[in-house]
């Protein structure tokens, strides 16, 4: 008897889960929250534990993979299944139509010609059922798909069809037919799946830091905007709002952080095995995924962060107005308090507002429109990015930064005395830093380029291995003011090339994507004033190589 008193203490001992050990139930309440624009947040929890021992939390998270962390190296993690039973009827209706099984029912269909089935829900058993455990690990046909169509899984196999034990035997309804249906039999609790967090608290701290846990999840995030207001004639005023969407969970007086910048998170689209809502399938398929590149599109500049390519200060003849802000990283977290918000909410609150001067000017954008070679720009290449190669006078507002924080990207409203002017986007703009936005389109202000080649200046020139013909252009700009009042414009002319001459004592700079190209990528920059009625001719030559 003894022996298997000892035998059965030994084996207790052994299994992971021993009955011999005690379990506390606690909560891991929120701590805080820091929000990033592209969908992620860094969620903290805080753990209450008062001495070692083993805990349990209900909690289903997934984290993104290698974010997951404890403040202390002395816990062991565990994740877990478990059937959990409550009375109150549950949002997910696979839950509920699983606790169908074994109750009466009266199904009615969308056709009337269709008689009612009246009858006992039947549990269908599955024999393989690879979204829970399966040991294809094969990387899927399509790896920049997100979604995988779970009919080419190997071995799984799923029924559209309820099975309903009726007086004459089995009928297979169409749960796609069904207008409704009644439980004829009373359903007292309902039994579901729960994630459970397991923790084995070794030893606690030395310290008296609280025990907290934080990873990186989605499901929580937020996207900003401007508007700007030009109704005083020598101060912007500027007020920032943010839009914030918990799909989540709830959220109890939780302080709140607002992350701007652009970090590197390289496994954002992956989801640890940590988390049961994972397979080894999904997370290999996961990692197998190359995340979409961030082309300059809406979404992918206002989702992440963009910065403007040329900022207005770096412009000839300006000074550079910078306002230091402390050192580390370039990511500002900007805290809005605490605020409690419930899962599948939304906040909206303004959360700065400031006053800047500011100026009006007319921007006219002639833009590049030669390769790295010196040739023209094919149609086909232009049609696939029209803004880049169209050229537009604009109706545009100058001012600085006023806030004590860098203005992230957002989409920005301008209005003057109660009208509607625009919306734009604002990129990000360092505090302090000047910076310029589009309105509108100049209609008023008329503008043409042309270009041409002048006679007998072609040389023939070898570069590099490559044979090239060097050519002389020959370029005007005419603009015209149809308003009734003066208006600063300012003219950048880009080109690829060396220049020879210009009128009006332009400013000239290299732009950056010259750099490794047989012709230095230039931009020629006026600042004029141009006088109601006025108009203006301005003249340019340069020199390019055209690849022979």
């Amino acid at each position: 008897m003894k022996i298997l008193i000892l035998f059965f203490l030994f084996l207790s001992l052994a299994m992971p889960g021993t009955i011999l050990a005690e379990e506390n139930i606690i909560q891991t309440p929120i701590q805080s929250v820091a929000l990033f624009k592209n969908g992620l947040a860094v969620v903290t929890r805080t753990i209450p534990v008062q001495s070692a021992g083993r805990y349990s939390v209900e909690l289903d998270i997934a984290p993104v993979q290698g974010t997951f962390w404890i403040n202390q190296s002395n816990i062991t993690t565990r994740v877990l299944k478990k059937e959990v039973t409550s009375n109150k009827i549950p949002d997910d209706i696979s839950i509920f139509n699983k606790n169908l099984v074994g109750k009466e029912v009266e199904i009615f269909f969308n056709d009337n010609n269709i008689l009612p089935v009246k009858g006992t829900i039947q549990k269908i058993e599955s024999s393989a059922d690879t979204r829970t455990w399966s040991r294809q690990h094969e990387n899927t046909r399509y790896p920049h798909s997100t979604f995988q169509n779970v009919s080419r899984i190997p071995g799984f196999k799923q029924s559209s069809f309820w099975y309903v034990k009726t007086l004459s035997g089995l009928t297979l309804v169409d749960p796609g037919i069904i207008a409704y249906f009644n439980v004829l039999q009373p359903i007292d609790s309902y039994q579901h799946t729960q994630s459970v967090l397991q923790l084995q608290v070794d030893k606690l701290p030395e310290d008296t830091a609280p025990l907290t846990m934080r990873y990186l999840t989605k499901g929580l995030s937020w996207t900003p905007s401007y508007r700007l207001d030009m109704t005083d004639p020598a101060q912007l005023t500027i007020e920032q709002k943010i839009v914030i969407k918990n799909e989540l969970e709830d959220l109890a007086n939780v302080p709140i952080e607002l992350i701007s910048g652009y970090p590197e998170i390289k496994f954002a689209h992956v989801i640890s095995p940590l988390s049961l809502q994972t397979t080894w399938q999904k997370f290999f398929n996961q990692l197998n995924q190359r995340p979409r590149q961030q082309h300059n599109t809406t979404i992918n500049t206002i989702a992440t962060q963009s910065i403007q390519h040329e900022p207005d200060y770096l412009s000839p003849n300006q000074n550079n107005p910078t306002k230091p802000m402390g050192d580390g990283v370039d990511l500002h977290y900007h805290s809005i308090g605490k605020h409690s918000l419930r899962a599948g909410e939304v906040l909206s609150l303004k959360i700065a507002r400031s006053q800047t001067p500011y100026e009006k000017i007319i921007e006219w954008i002639i833009p590049d429109t030669r390769d790295a070679e010196g040739r023209y720009v094919d149609d086909y290449r232009r049609r696939e990015n029209p803004n880049r190669y169209k050229e537009t006078a604009w109706d545009a507002i100058r001012f600085e930064n006023p806030f004590d924080f860098p203005m992230t990207t957002a989409a920005t409203m301008i209005e003057s005395k109660g009208h509607f002017n625009g919306q734009t986007i604002s990129y990000w703009v360092n505090a302090g830093e000047r910076t310029t936005l589009h309105i509108t389109k100049a209609l008023s202000i008329r503008t043409r380029s042309t270009e041409k080649e002048k006679e007998g200046t072609r040389e023939i020139i070898n570069y590099g291995g490559n044979r090239y013909r060097k050519v002389q252009i020959e370029g005007f700009l005419f603009v015209v003011n149809h308003r009734e009042e003066p208006v600063p414009l300012t003219i950048r002319r880009q080109f690829s090339g060396e220049l020879v001459q210009a009128s009006d004592n332009p400013q000239t700079q290299l732009r950056e994507e010259g750099a490794y190209s047989v012709n230095a990528r230039n931009e020629l920059f006026w600042e004029i004033s141009l006088a109601a009625g006025e108009q203006k001719q301005l003249h340019y030559e340069y020199t390019v190589l055209v690849r022979h």
